[in-house]
């Protein structure tokens, strides 16, 4: 245990000498994994939800003494510093418990000492081992007047030190002296004790460190260096110890072993965080176990055991390479290794005992699973981030409750072909886990035979509650998939939770998931989801007694005619007509439709008043026509008693305008009834409900006001046929006074865009008596009067100056109609009800006339921005969130979309504006070639991209980036130009470290040479030390430096050359340069692309 203890820096080179392994720290090795918010497990998982298998474990180093300083050394040792890594401490006050602190080194032999033989692989407990209980460093506090003074004290001391040494000498564990001199106390130490005591414990000069209790935080940072630089050296000596007995084996049947110490070297990496060599030791380690298909020598008859063990062991590294996957490089890196892990280990051979295959499936779902958990602290699951779903933890949870029930199905055939008895000796044999990982044993610590394993796996398997495993399982995934922009997989989802729960009898929860995912399947026109769906709604309702719902569904199902059949459906529709009439009911029982609602698409509805006619107006007391038309689905005629209206408002009534109305629906076909509405005084004339009577009291009823844009939709999307069906109904009536002498009407459309002319034509109707000094009054509602303006026309259609908020009409002859052009604008993205009134003299008095209309004005573009850096040129910054380095030219990308259900605009010119207050400035204008040449035509769901040179010059969280100008027009519209103004969003900037330019060729030819410069600019006012590297490449050779270290001046700039040569043709990709900052501050990985032409002949 003598000689000096290396640093960190020493450490890792031998190290990576050891393993070929290259280190890449990172900070997310803290971050938890939440593992124990899972409130559903089968009992296998203890083992491999161990916080070290999932965490990156950290040096484990023992105090011994002084226990006033004991809180001090452990949270000095918890936090990491420049490249001293955090560590873990277990603190003793006397070094009589030293013993009870660290574990001994070998099991004490007994009744189990036998069992060793039986293991092979990995032994249980043993990362817990050394994370808790086999430290790396024992530091010894001493008081430093005890050494210094009498015989009797110095002697004590060194027997202190000796019973610490030979506690510790047995496992190689470092000793660190930490001398602790109390502040009134000045103590002179001669050279000739402090080496006196370093000869007795074999350490050298660096490991007695004096801890000064006056200046106490100077004294502490410099134990902890000198504790990690021990703790490497320690763990560096174990990998050592272990290569030597890896190389002492050989390569004949000693695999199992090979397994074993490629697994402890791996985690011997671990801790001192060299991530690559780590997951090369422990990929080695999974790549041997996968080559370990057979049994190995002395396990011949044990196959099944076997195989569950190597399961077991192979799940543990694959969680360990998935972790260090996850903290060193991506998530795609983890993901592409489970998806091997699975591939590998999910085919299992036929004919096999029904109990190991469900303890396979069983073994499959728990891999989903705890991937699934691993996952989870990774992924960004908030509301409106899209997350694939081979990125999705909830997908996993997902695939592991399909395997449950592939274990469930196994576990029912084993129940079924096992027989009814087992012997006594099988039924007395309890089983525990062994000492290593996936083995079991008896209680006396002997192996059992391949029939008892199996026996106990069987007994296990059904002792299970498999259906509330799976319940379980899926409530996980549709709380993970809540914010998922994954529907399909959520209905999937809800479809098998269903089906769980009518297996368990739940019948209520089912129906709640198969109600909801049903309106979506009927929005998305799904005839085979829709089918499965209903059927087991319909199961549901049956068993719950709920009749009227079961009747519902039937007749849903019936209209299914091509899938299900003629016949089957025309059954279903007798039978459920027959129950129907059968319900006995004191009160009548409605039954209403509402949109993706039960039968919202077998029967679908219209109805409306029948535009009146020039003259004849709606004035009160004057009968309006009503039309309702019904298109059914159902595979036959369907008998109705009748039909009635319900109107708004008092004074409205209703009677059929014929007296042969329909008695019946016929099916694929529509049916109208028609009705003559009257309303006794003015106001508005609407019908909310359409009921149709069925047999015995029974009605269907459909709220007109929500579920006439669903029917609306079913008719425009071509569910629904439009032949036979009147489509020019209006849903309301504006009811003048009886004495009005005219009528107006308003025609536009219902939407228009901000900033824009919206053409609103008015039509004026004189009766029988016509008009005197007529003028037209506009208002804008409830909405302040500035937010709408007025325009007036002249002869050719252009828009003239603002009006007053009337226009003259004049006098009108009897029966004489005029029309009159009208433009508004509004820059106010809002719905405003537009009224107009006809105002005229009507002898002495002054009489009003008013209709309105309903307008939503929208904005003409949707604005989205990202910012670049220009080409060739990097940055480092200090944190990756923010976006816009400070005193760089940045290339910021606006793009306008133009939204589905628009016009088509015309570009004319966009500029951007910068802020006011100076904080980001904009270089230059660049305008795109389309609108140079004079404009550029946008059509609907098109996307207009024009990039800008910015510079942000002051450093900060959430600044203005400005105001981009866009000049555009409508064709047709009365203006040639609107300017509308879009705020970009607000941006944060970040300091820039270092600017890097990347300068090299765009083409070249094979075979040839070439020179790339990278150009590294200090924005820095401090000396900056980088480390810069040059990776691997097919496709391009390099000759000379590949990696070196750069000392950069404050805002200077450092040119580094690099000659490769190119040996592949086409686009290829230049070797990734990577360039780092030794302060851990930034990093940064370059890569540009070169076309090679073929060599010349």
């Amino acid at each position: 245990m003598g000689g000096s203890n290396p640093g960190p820096s020493a450490g890792k080179g031998k190290i990576d000498g050891v393993l070929k392994g290259e280190t890449r720290g990172t900070e997310r090795m803290a971050k938890p994994t939440d593992m124990d918010t899972w409130a559903w497990t089968d009992g296998r998982s203890a083992e491999a939800t161990e916080e070290g298998w999932t965490r990156a474990p950290r040096p484990l180093v023992a105090v011994v003494g002084r226990e006033d300083l004991a809180h001090a050394i452990q949270e000095k040792f918890k936090g990491a510093q420049g490249n001293r890594h955090a560590m873990e401490t277990l603190c003793t006050a006397h070094c009589g418990l030293l013993p009870k602190v660290v574990s001994p080194r070998k099991e004490t032999p007994g009744t189990e000492g036998d069992t060793r033989s039986y293991g092979s692989l990995i032994k249980r407990g043993w990362i817990e081992k050394h994370r808790k209980k086999r430290p790396a460093v024992v530091v010894c506090l001493l008081e430093k007047k005890y050494v210094a003074g009498d015989p009797n004290s110095w002697n004590e001391t060194c027997r202190t030190v000796d019973y610490v040494h030979r506690v510790v000498q047995p496992h190689g564990t470092k000793l660190v002296l930490a001398l602790v001199e109390d502040p009134e106390e000045y103590v002179a130490l001669a050279e000739e004790q402090i080496y006196a005591l370093r000869k007795r414990v074999y350490i050298d000069s660096g490991a007695v460190v004096n801890l000064q209790m006056s200046d106490l935080e100077s004294s502490l940072n410099n134990l902890a260096k000198v504790v990690y630089e021990a703790a490497w050296a320690y763990y560096l000596n174990k990998v050592n110890q272990v290569k030597a007995k890896l190389q002492s084996t050989g390569s004949g049947g000693f695999e199992a072993l090979h397994v074993r110490y490629w697994f402890k070297m791996g985690v011997y990496a671990e801790f001192v965080q060299d991530w690559e060599a780590a997951i090369k030791a422990l990929r080695t380690a999974y790549d041997l176990l996968v080559s370990l298909a057979a049994p190995v020598p002395g396990r011949e008859t044990q196959y099944f055991q076997w195989s569950a063990e190597r399961k077991v062991v192979a799940e543990h590294l694959s969680l360990k390479i998935c972790a260090l996957l996850l903290l060193s490089r991506t998530t795609e890196d983890s993901i592409r290794h489970f998806r091997r892990h699975i591939q590998v280990f999910r085919v299992c051979p036929e004919n096999l005992p029904p109990a190991f295959l469900a303890w396979h499936e069983g073994w499959i779902s728990q891999q989903y699973r705890t991937f699934g958990k691993l996952l989870l602290p990774e992924i960004d699951m908030r509301v409106g981030i899209d997350v694939p779903i081979s990125h999705h933890p909830g997908w996993y949870i997902f695939l592991a409750a399909q395997h449950m029930i592939k274990r469930r199905a196994a576990s029912f055939e084993m129940l079924s072909t096992s027989p009814g008895t087992s012997s006594g000796e099988d039924q007395e044999v309890v089983l525990r886990h062994g000492f290593f990982l996936g083995q079991q044993i008896r209680q006396d610590g002997t192996p059992p035979t391949e029939k008892e394993w199996l026996h106990c796996t069987a007994k296990s398997e059904s002792s299970m509650n498999h259906n509330q495993m799976i319940l379980d399982a899926f409530s996980t995934t549709l709380a993970l998939l809540k914010n998922a922009h994954l529907p399909r997989v959520k209905h999937l989802v809800s479809f098998l939770s269903a089906k769980e729960h009518i297996r368990v009898g739940d019948h209520e929860a089912a129906v709640n998931l198969l109600v909801r995912i049903l309106q979506d399947y009927r929005r998305w026109h799904w005839d085979a989801a829709n089918i499965e769906s209903l059927q087991l709604l319909r199961e549901c309702y049956q068993r719950l007694g709920d009749s009227v719902q079961h009747s519902l569904c039937s007749l849903e199902l019936c209209t299914f005619q091509e899938p299900l059949g003629t016949a089957l459906c025309t059954a279903i529709f007798d039978s459920t007509i027959a129950i129907i009439r059968d319900f006995s009911l004191h009160e009548s029982l409605e039954l209403e439709i509402v949109a993706q609602s039960t039968l919202s698409t077998s029967l679908c509805c219209l109805a409306g008043f029948v535009p009146p006619v020039l003259g004849k107006g709606a004035i009160e007391g004057r009968p309006q026509g009503f039309r309702v038309s019904i298109y059914s689905f159902l595979p036959r005629e369907l008998d109705i008693t009748g039909i009635k209206l319900v109107m708004a408002g008092e004074g409205c009534s209703y009677i059929p305008s014929k007296d042969n109305q329909p008695t019946s629906m016929k099916p694929l076909r529509w049916t109208t009834w028609a009705f003559s509405a009257t309303r006794d005084s003015p106001g508005t004339l609407v019908c909310t409900r359409v009921a149709l009577q069925l047999a015995n009291q029974v009605s269907l009823v459909w709220n007109l006001l929500d579920s006439q844009n669903w029917n609306l939709a079913m008719l425009t999307r071509g569910w629904i046929p439009g032949e036979g069906v009147f489509t020019t109904l209006q849903h309301s009536l504006d009811v003048s006074p009886s004495k009005d002498k005219c009528g107006i009407k308003i025609q536009s459309e219902t939407t228009a865009y901000c900033g824009d002319f919206f053409p609103l034509e008015i039509e004026v109707s004189a009766f029988e008596e016509g008009l005197h000094k007529a003028h037209l009054e506009f208002s804008c509602g409830d909405n302040p009067a500035h937010a709408l303006v007025f325009y007036s026309s002249d002869s050719e259609g252009a828009a003239m100056p603002p009006t007053e908020g009337y226009l003259e009409v004049g006098k009108l002859s009897p029966r004489q109609t005029t029309r009159h052009n009208i433009f508004c604008r509004s820059n106010v993205p809002e719905d405003f009800i537009i009224e107009v009134r006809v105002s005229f003299l009507d002898g002495t008095s002054r009489s009003l006339v008013q209709a309105t209309r309903k307008v939503t004005f929208l904005r003409p573009f949707e604005l989205s921005s990202r910012i670049l850096s220009k080409h060739g040129h990097y940055l480092l910054l200090k944190e990756k969130q923010k976006t816009l380095p400070v005193g760089v030219d940045c290339i910021l990308v606006a793009s306008l979309h133009v939204p589905k259900g628009g016009a088509d605009l015309y570009l004319k010119s966009v500029e951007l504006e910068g802020p006011s207050d100076g904080t980001v400035l904009v270089v230059q204008q660049h305008q795109p070639p389309g609108l140079k040449e004079g404009g550029k035509m946008l059509k609907q769901g098109e996307t207009f991209c024009c990039p800008f040179s910015i510079r942000a010059e002051v450093l900060g969280e959430d600044l203005p980036m400005g105001a981009l100008k866009v000049l555009w027009g409508r064709m047709g519209a009365p203006t040639s130009s609107v300017e509308t103004v879009l705020q970009l969003p607000r941006e944060s900037t970040s300091e820039t470290l270092l600017h890097v330019k990347l300068s090299c060729p765009e083409f070249t030819a094979a075979r040839e040479a070439f020179l790339a410069r990278c150009t590294v600019h200090n924005c820095t006012r401090i000396s900056q030390e980088l480390r810069f590297a040059v990776g691997d490449s097919s496709s391009f050779a390099l000759t000379g430096v590949k990696q070196d270290h750069l000392y950069v001046l404050p805002d200077a700039e450092v040119v580094v050359s690099l000659h490769f040569l190119a040996l592949a043709c086409g686009w290829q990709t230049l070797p990734p340069i990577r360039f780092e900052a030794l302060d851990g501050q930034a990093k940064l990985s370059i890569q540009e692309e070169v076309y090679i032409l073929p060599a010349p002949m």
